[in-house]
């Protein structure tokens, strides 16, 4: 990519239809790992996106945002087809969604189509959420795991209403936890995939290989998985209008502050990290929008003050 610090993000990129207060459906650019690599740029990291594009109409304006953000794209991959799209319909803030078009324009990329020189350079490969339910991209990123050096992460992003054998969704899972550094689940992730608390749920997973598990609980906070030991932050106090693309722009941050400063050497640096990301979550909701709401450095700032220590 020509920086020496930087992210990869593999994974969907959609065109989402959300519905405005009058039922109306307005298109924005979505899907989780879209999100992601959004935010990551917008809060001044640098960042290259490796997925599939339709090449209709609506997959020109998903490359033009992305490279608007100043996401790069060049590892990404075009195919003649049409490009998927996601409705977000509400019920109060909470949003619920249905997923339209086939073939999915989205799950096309391949192992054959990573450039392993970029994911090599990279401090941080993340990846999720819907692009993994479709066998060659789930294929991309068990390869794009296999890179030594960078840290991984995952979101599973957990869509129920598109698994149709959540036992094998699990299996399939729980072998990308074991390949990974951290994962960062919703709560609604942790009870769609396991019974028990939060902290039990994160123990669980961590058993299986993460050194790092993050579950996200809305207004709660977080509570974190971090080496053996277990932390809780209370969530920030905001008004929220529209909590899509929140756990994306959480995880952006993450990875941004990673990307920045090296992964945390203790509770106290990770709580640092995570009181961040919990900022940038909370700012995200006060806006419509997902992507196009993920705000930048100085806006968190602006909004909360300066950070400790700065």
């Amino acid at each position: 990519m020509g920086n020496d610090s930087y992210a990869v993000v593999i994974g969907e990129a959609l065109v989402d239809l959300i519905e405005a207060p009058d039922h109306t459906l307005r298109p924005v650019p979505g899907g989780s790992p879209l999100n992601v690599a959004v935010g990551i740029a917008r809060l001044g990291t640098a960042v290259e996106f490796l997925g599939s594009f339709g090449t209709d109409g609506f997959g020109s304006r998903l490359r033009e945002f992305l490279v608007d953000n100043g996401v790069a794209i060049g590892g990404s991959v075009q195919s003649e087809v049409q490009t998927s799209l996601a409705v977000t319909t509400f019920e109060g803030s909470e949003p619920s969604y249905s997923f339209y078009g086939q073939p999915r324009s989205y799950g096309r990329l391949r192992e054959s189509d990573l450039d392993k020189s970029v994911l090599h350079g990279s401090n941080v490969i993340h990846a999720g959420s819907i692009g993994l339910l479709e066998a060659p991209m789930y294929e991309a990123v068990e390869a794009a795991y296999a890179t030594p050096g960078p840290l991984r992460t995952l979101d599973p992003n957990v869509r129920l209403s598109m698994i149709e054998d959540i036992d094998a969704f699990r299996t399939a899972t729980e072998r990308l936890f074991a390949l990974v550094d951290l994962v960062k689940l919703s709560l609604e992730d942790s009870r769609a995939l396991y019974d028990g608390s939060p902290a039990d749920v994160a123990g669980d997973i961590a058993r299986l290989g993460p050194r790092f598990v993050i579950i996200t609980r809305g207004a709660e906070g977080v509570l974190a998985w971090l080496d053996d030991s277990i932390v809780e932050i209370p969530g920030r106090a905001v008004v929220a209008t529209d909590t899509t693309g929140a756990g994306d722009s959480f995880m952006a941050a993450v990875i941004s502050e990673v990307v920045g400063r090296g992964v945390p050497a203790d509770a106290a640096e990770w709580q640092d990290v995570l009181e961040f990301a919990i900022d940038v979550s909370a700012l995200t909701c006060c806006s419509p929008g997902g992507a196009t709401a993920i705000p930048t450095r100085n806006q968190v700032t602006e909004r909360f003050g300066p950070r400790k220590g700065s």
